[in-house]
């Protein structure tokens, strides 16, 4: 074995959960097809507290950090970070949000240099979920979003907010409750 990763929960009541999750991934980024693939230590921190509000209306807040260290590579690690709340209505209906904001490459922008930027997406969306089918729960959705960037990517993304969305299919187990 030449990588290795674990996680550690702590759940002290019924709807509060920390998690805590790290590793040393062996070859686990490439950023050039002719160059060697890369180490990477991964590190993750979570908390996420959920309760009922009234009858069959769940609310779900979760904040979250990761990090990114590519061994060898110049520039040290990236971090993200992120904030996230799901409001659920009888199973059946889900209305979130998403705050998330990353340190990225230059690499992991598809953008030329070596130089780091902060980058940042709000979402905001809509799930509804139908009647059970062969053990699985099938639903619909839409989000819409914005993107944030710096200026000195302005030239690449054509703007430093830019706006997004999207309509989707979702599959799962009809067994799932989030309480």
């Amino acid at each position: 074995m030449d990588s290795w990763s674990g996680r550690l929960w702590f759940l002290p009541t019924r709807g509060l959960a920390f998690q805590v999750s790290g590793g040393r991934l062996r070859e686990a980024e490439q950023h050039d097809l002719d160059e060697p693939r890369i180490d990477v230590e991964r590190w993750t921190a979570s908390a996420t507290y959920h309760y009922t509000l009234e009858q069959k209306i769940v609310w779900a807040n979760t904040v979250g950090w990761g990090r990114n260290k590519e061994l060898g590579e110049p520039g040290g690690p990236t971090d993200a970070y992120l904030i996230e709340t799901n409001l659920t209505f009888a199973d059946r209906d889900s209305i979130f949000a998403r705050l998330e904001t990353a340190r990225k490459t230059s690499h992991d922008l598809d953008v030329p240099g070596d130089a780091r930027y902060q980058v940042s997406k709000i979402q905001v969306g809509y799930n509804r979920y139908f009647a059970n089918w062969g053990g699985l729960k099938p639903g619909i959705g839409a989000a819409g979003s914005l993107g944030i960037v710096p200026q000195a990517l302005v030239p690449v993304y054509g703007d430093s907010l830019n706006p997004g969305g999207a309509v989707y299919l979702t599959l799962r187990p009809a067994g799932h409750s989030p309480e």
